[in-house]
């Protein structure tokens, strides 16, 4: 999977994230075969969006619309972590619900912006290569450290875990024994 974004897209993208601070930024990729075409800016509709984004079902499905008027697909969703590294947090992992699109996000540890993309297709989470600008040039967050890592991992075996405990709680109850 590949992100390819315009110049101009990055600098939307990395402002709308530094005007929103200390909130989660968040909005839609349109596009088609990884190239965005379109990036619409959404309002976080989350209880906290300090710490967790949310699309409104009705801005989402306008978008959609917006999507199909265009000829477009959704391609990814964008949001921020205004005060962390651009990795998928658990809860991100666990929201994730759509697993055809890639998942950017735009980081600000230590308030330099870091933009990098995921995959995140039922809790596994891999790193997607964005490209910015018509050259070949990839982008890349700096490399993961060992902390950005046990996140990943932790949040990994969250969802793992999730999805077993749901799976579990659905099974019927056992047939009774004959005999007893």
């Amino acid at each position: 999977m590949i992100l390819r974004l315009s110049e101009a897209q990055k600098s939307l993208l990395i402002a709308d994230a530094v005007r929103r601070r200390p909130l989660e930024a968040c909005g839609l990729i349109l596009g088609q075969d990884g190239k965005a075409e379109e990036i619409i800016l959404l309002p976080n509709a989350a209880v906290d969006a300090r710490s967790s984004f949310a699309i409104a079902p009705e801005d989402l499905t306008r978008s959609f619309f917006q999507a199909k008027r265009a000829k477009l697909g959704l391609i990814g969703i964008y949001h921020s972590h205004p005060f962390n590294d651009p990795i998928p947090s658990p809860t991100d992992v666990r929201n994730a619900f759509y697993p055809d699109c890639v998942h950017l996000i735009v980081g600000f540890r230590n308030n330099t912006p870091m933009m990098a993309a995921w995959e995140i297709v039922y809790g596994e989470v891999s790193r997607v290569k964005l490209i910015i600008g018509d050259q070949a040039a990839e982008v890349d967050a700096e490399p993961l450290s060992n902390r950005g890592k046990t996140i990943i991992l932790i949040s990994a075996f969250c969802a793992f875990l999730f999805v077993i405990i749901v799976a579990l709680s659905l099974l019927p109850p056992a047939p009774p024994i004959p005999g007893r």
